[in-house]
């Protein structure tokens, strides 16, 4: 009886750092996500004065070139935060059960790519669904 304790006890600690190191690489990812948007948004603004200022004759097309490049880096820097985020979720529902669920996240008519807002509350809802969880 003792030995199956042991056992029960090592997977309880197993599950639980398992959803613990998710739950940080999640919100690292909800956060990269939150930077990316805002790096997008500054990078697209940057692009359209510098193509304004070349358009004057201010600006140089290296300038044009750079800014462009900018918002392709912030653009590349969300996809993989979205991606982080997306594969996370999906370790953290399997650890839980709960495959199942990525698919009706995934599919949900509300969800957009880069949904701040929607990302978070679903994580954090998956999270304490988690947490009340017992081994079988």
């Amino acid at each position: 009886y003792n030995a199956a304790e042991q056992k029960y006890q090592a997977a309880e600690n197993d599950i639980a750092l398992l959803v613990n190191s998710l739950y940080n690489t999640a919100t690292d990812a909800l956060n990269r996500i939150k930077t990316a948007r805002a790096s997008i948004d500054f990078t697209s603004e940057l692009l359209f004065y510098r193509q304004q200022a070349f358009a004057e004759g201010v600006a140089t097309t290296v300038q044009v070139s750079d800014a462009i490049t900018a918002q392709s880096v912030a653009q590349i820097e969300l996809i993989e935060a979205v991606y982080l985020f997306d594969t996370t979720l999906a370790k953290l529902l399997e650890a839980a059960g709960m495959t199942e669920s990525f698919f009706d996240y995934l599919n949900s008519s509300n969800r957009q790519i880069v949904d701040y807002e929607t990302d978070k509350e679903y994580f954090y809802s998956s999270c304490l669904c988690l947490h009340t969880c017992r081994l079988r």
